[in-house]
């Protein structure tokens, strides 16, 4: 998947759009990378001398890929592809620090209306940095028009 086709599955956009590359993604899992060289702006105040990539970025960037999939599930129906974090639990075993390439995977394990559960995995030349469960919500699409006030299913403006 180009970048191009990254943007156009999800809608984040830089700086917070962590994911440079989709090595693949379809309805089921996606697996992605996040180039990091060290001059991101964030590590100018995340441990300055000895900066580590934040676990909070690291959990957004798994988000993301997991939109991936949602992307993939949702084109052509009635749902928009903007997800929200729902639940997250996550484990961090060792930090990354920079330069590296996150290699970020997620498998949807469960779909329950509206809640995608994925099991995620974020590693640095194999060693694990993040691993887990997210859990996103995927509203009706006019939720996610920005004229209507989240968690409401009709056009009721703000």
């Amino acid at each position: 998947m180009s970048s191009r086709s990254i943007e156009e599955t999800l809608p984040h956009r830089p700086p917070f759009l962590f994911i440079t590359e989709s090595v693949a993604a379809d309805s089921d899992q996606a697996k992605a990378i996040w180039r990091i060289d060290g001059r991101e702006g964030f590590f100018a105040g995340h441990f300055p001398g000895n900066p580590i990539v934040p676990g909070v970025l690291v959990t957004e960037a798994l988000a993301q890929t997991a939109g991936l999939i949602v992307g993939c599930r949702c084109s052509g129906s009635e749902r928009s592809p903007q997800g929200f974090l729902a639940k997250v639990d996550l484990k961090f075993p060792t930090p990354a620090k920079p330069p590296c390439h996150l290699v970020l995977t997620a498998s949807c394990t469960h779909e329950f209306g509206a809640l995608y559960r994925f099991d995620v995995r974020a590693s640095v030349s194999d060693a694990t940095i993040a691993a887990g469960e997210l859990v996103l919500s995927v509203p009706a699409a006019d939720v996610a028009d920005p004229d209507v006030a989240p968690g409401r299913s009709g056009a009721t403006p703000r």
